[in-house]
């Protein structure tokens, strides 16, 4: 029986440290400006971000790794990495390391077309880094 408890209590740990959310170094880039000057933005404390992996989307990343993609001009910016190598370049540049945190497995949209979705969260900027629902 003692065994059963031991398993029983080692499992319930495993399965909450599993589940909550951890916080992990990244790179998070939220830019603005249109297709020929794009650049990173000044994003304050307090301010809450619409934002994306950019591991999610249709335009994986490359081996520079993930990095969380902020906001319109951001995404714009991050698909026409596709066609323009430099445009993706420009997205990695000017992207800064955060502590992020996410909780959750973010909100569904669908595509306009209807053919996917894409998955984001609300991130705020806080004092520890950048905090996802």
């Amino acid at each position: 029986m003692s065994n059963r408890i031991a398993a029983l209590a080692v499992l319930v740990v495993v399965v909450l440290t599993g589940c909550g959310s951890r916080s992990k170094a990244m790179p998070v880039s939220y830019m603005e400006g249109d297709f020929e000057s794009v650049k990173a933005a000044t994003w304050e404390m307090g301010e809450i971000k619409k934002c994306e992996m950019a591991g999610r989307t249709s335009s994986p990343p490359d081996a520079r790794g993930d990095l969380l993609l902020c906001d319109v001009d951001t995404w714009v910016a991050w698909s026409q990495g596709k066609f323009n190598p430099a445009m993706k370049s420009a997205v990695y540049d000017d992207a800064k390391m955060f502590s992020v945190r996410i909780r959750g497995a973010g909100h569904d949209e669908p595509w306009v077309s209807g053919n996917g979705h894409d998955t984001f969260w609300q991130c705020k900027k806080t004092a520890d880094g950048i905090d996802c629902q």
